[in-house]
């Protein structure tokens, strides 16, 4: 077994001007003993970049702080380093920090800096303590999920990112369709939405390789047509923009509009037929 020792004056910034450096901020969420996983001697807490851990130690006894294997120790900042001893360790590529109070009833908070982490601890000491603090970590208790085709298209067209999370769009869904007298139901859009920014288009699978023409209809300057740009992402049509009426036009004589559905639920269900 290969162990490498380092005192802890090698690693200890002490004095407020160093410690205040890098502050422990008091609002961070503490992860108290009574959230860990215990076994017979250790006590397991899930690593989270700003939690402060709840830890007990005893006059006369050790603490082991172990790290996750690989780990480089880069300081151990300590707020109270007069009662309190401090050693460290490598024993494999497994990184230790050995923790004992010297008198009784003090408490201190600690933080141990590697190269990927900090942990930040709150230390008291009392006669009931733990020997040895292990962690786990995130990408090991909640490893990736493999993501299907399907799901990447589902979150491509309905999710975004918010804050760094995924998050459903608002969609509107009130179209109605109304075809030219050629038109057949197969060249109608199997679904039509938008986001606000973006309007996206489902055509049915015969349309696959038939893809229509896309236009705004300027219905206040006499029905002129306006060109739109789109770029096809999983069978849905996208266009940069929201239309108050589109039209997808496969010949002079077949073509289907696309408008917001009216307010009167009658008019909603009436078919109208442009010739």
């Amino acid at each position: 077994m290969k162990l490498r020792r380092k005192v802890k004056n090698a690693f200890l910034v002490v004095g407020a001007a160093s410690f205040a450096a890098m502050p422990l901020t008091v609002s961070a969420s503490i992860h108290t003993t009574a959230e860990a996983w215990h076994t017979e001697s250790c006590l397991e807490y899930i690593y989270n970049y700003d939690g402060v851990y709840e830890v007990f130690a005893r006059k006369g006894y050790v603490v082991d702080i172990t790290l996750k294997a690989g780990e480089e120790i880069n300081g151990v900042i300590a707020g109270d380093t007069a009662r309190w001893m401090i050693e460290t360790a490598v024993i494999g590529s497994t990184p230790h920090v050995f923790i004992k109070p010297i008198v009784d009833d003090v408490t201190t908070n600690f933080v141990i800096y590697t190269q990927n982490r900090a942990y930040h601890l709150l230390l008291s000491e009392q006669e009931n303590y733990t020997p040895i603090i292990c962690w786990n970590y995130p990408e090991n208790v909640y490893p990736p999920v493999e993501v299907t085709p399907e799901q990447e298209v589902f979150n491509e067209i309905f999710t975004e990112q918010v804050d760094g999370r995924s998050v459903y769009k608002a969609l509107h869904r009130d179209y109605e369709f109304k075809g030219s007298k050629r038109a057949d139901e197969g060249l109608f859009p199997l679904e039509v939405f938008d986001d606000g920014t973006r309007t996206y288009i489902k055509l049915g699978k015969g349309n696959k390789y038939d893809l229509p023409v896309l236009y705004r209809v300027e219905d206040k300057n006499k029905g002129k047509l306006t060109l739109v740009n789109y770029r096809v992402r999983h069978g849905y049509i996208i266009a940069d923009r929201v239309f108050d009426h589109a039209r997808l036009k496969y010949s002079d004589r077949e073509y289907v509009d696309i408008l917001p559905k009216k307010d009167d639920p009658a008019k909603e269900d009436k078919a109208v037929k442009h010739k």
